[in-house]
């Protein structure tokens, strides 16, 4: 929901959200109307400011009760309990290092297995040596 949904500051709505916040959470339709607007009867005040508070998200009407939500503390700059909690990040996962694919025996070779290595290839009428792809380890 955006800003521009929520009741404008210093708007009966608006109103209605922080006297409910000081009546500790929870008031009657008829104590709201009291003490935010006695112009409009009971039926007006209800259709017209509880009832764009409660689609805004600010309030829960149950029967005649109007009880003010987490969105509706946060409307008013209030951090509700549950926001206050900050709990620990997650660590990053640590894996075991890198381990190349190994069977799990010795690998058996058969004799003259790596005898191309002795023989050079012929690359654009060049001879080349065998060349080792792994990488040789720095001291």
């Amino acid at each position: 929901m955006s800003n521009h949904d929520l009741p404008r500051q210093g708007s009966r709505a608006a109103k209605c959200v922080a006297m409910l916040q000081q009546l500790g959470g929870t008031a009657t339709v008829d104590e709201l109307r009291n003490l935010v607007d006695r112009k409009d009867s009971l039926h007006d005040f209800e259709d017209k400011v509880v009832t764009r508070v409660r689609v805004a998200g600010l309030a829960r009407v149950e029967f005649d009760k109007v009880t003010i939500t987490i969105n509706g503390q946060r409307y008013l700059g209030i951090v509700p309990e549950q926001d206050k909690y900050v709990g620990i990040p997650a660590a990053p996962r640590v894996g075991g290092g890198f381990r190349p694919l190994r069977s799990r025996s010795p690998m058996v070779v058969r004799p003259g297995a790596f005898d191309y290595r002795d023989h050079p290839s012929v690359m654009g009428g060049v001879e080349v040596p065998f060349k080792s792809t792994a990488k040789k380890a720095t001291a």
